[in-house]
């Protein structure tokens, strides 16, 4: 492959680098927003918080329950944004003396992700997560990776 440069100076040599930290989630709305109505929609910037200790404050300042709160970005144990589709392995811990690992398939069912378990059975990841029961990381997905759930 010819290499094709601008201008007539050497290569700049870079990083590209990908750490939590620069991990950064912009969501599009379908339609732009009006100004009127019963909801509030807020753009917001965290540093050092998860996303349910910032629902949490949210929720405290507001007066309202967790559950009256939408988000976007549910990601993994290293940053990578969580999708349908997706295979996670996760290490779920509701006994510290009794640690399962599996391969689950992530469902977006009613505005949740949940991983589909053996025999059709669903479990909701956001609660996993928040309640700091599971590790997960994405491995692969259904669409280029199929293999990863046999």
């Amino acid at each position: 492959m010819n290499r094709f440069y601008s201008m007539n100076h050497s290569p700049i040599d870079f990083i590209f680098k990908q750490t939590a930290r620069d991990f950064v989630v912009e969501e599009i709305p379908l339609y732009e927003f009006s100004g009127e109505g019963e909801h509030l929609v807020l753009h917001i910037r965290k540093k050092n918080l998860t996303t349910w200790e910032m629902i949490d404050k949210i929720c405290v300042h507001l007066g309202i329950k967790a559950k009256e709160v939408g988000y976007a970005g549910l990601k993994d144990k290293n940053g990578k944004e969580i999708y349908e589709g997706d295979i996670v392995e996760s290490i779920f811990s509701d006994d510290p003396e009794d640690l399962m690992l599996g391969i689950y398939e992530v469902k977006y069912i009613y505005g949740c992700f949940w991983l589909l378990c053996e025999g059709d059975e669903y479990s909701p990841l956001q609660e996993f997560i928040k309640n700091g029961k599971v590790d997960c990381e994405v491995i692969g997905n259904i669409y280029e990776n199929p293999q990863l759930l046999k």
